[in-house]
């Protein structure tokens, strides 16, 4: 089990009873998506599972670490996804330039380039619902992605509203349950 995983089975329990007494839409999942699973559309990324904001779990398999969150109903859509080094030549071009930016922004590119041995999480946010339908995700504008897991943790942490789960100045045991190293 990895520690997307982990952490998901950690504050499943809470997220649950936030749904059930509080918001119906807070929900968290983990996934294993492939890298076809993933794909550009209008400057965005989706998955297999066109055209709804929840992911079936059985639409998506491969061996690509994700958890997605939901904490609003058009637009609380939020995904951390692990990219291991053996992973990233499986992500199509097309997938590439939508993570940062169609002139592929400088400093991502030389990040990306940078951290070509090491395993990268990639934090994004959903771009809500248009006339035409869902839109997608896009790469989060307030958190960079980062290659620790805390951070990206952090980031679903934050989302869901549970800040004390922070790894990092957070009040809790999260990185003895996780195999952390930060």
């Amino acid at each position: 089990m990895n520690n997307l995983q982990r952490y998901v089975n950690y504050v499943q329990p809470v997220v649950d009873a936030i749904e059930k007494h509080h918001n119906y839409y807070h929900i968290i999942q983990y996934h294993n998506v492939s890298a076809e699973d993933i794909y550009a559309k209008g400057g965005c990324i989706d998955f297999r599972t066109e055209g709804d904001l929840s992911i079936d779990v059985g639409d998506l398999n491969g061996n690509i670490p994700m958890i997605f969150v939901e904490t609003r109903e058009q637009s609380g859509g939020h995904l951390v996804i692990e990219i291991a080094p053996e992973q990233r030549e499986l992500l199509s071009p097309e997938v590439l330039s939508v993570l940062h930016g169609d002139g592929w922004n400088n400093d991502w590119k030389a990040w990306w380039n940078n951290s070509a041995d090491q395993t990268v999480y990639l934090l994004m946010d959903h771009t809500g619902v248009s006339e035409g339908g869902f839109m997608g995700f896009e790469p989060s504008d307030e958190f960079e992605d980062t290659v620790g897991v805390g951070h990206a943790l952090d980031f679903i942490s934050h989302r869901l509203g549970l800040n004390y789960l922070f790894i990092h100045d957070g009040c809790n045991d999260l990185e003895y349950v996780l195999n952390c190293e930060e």
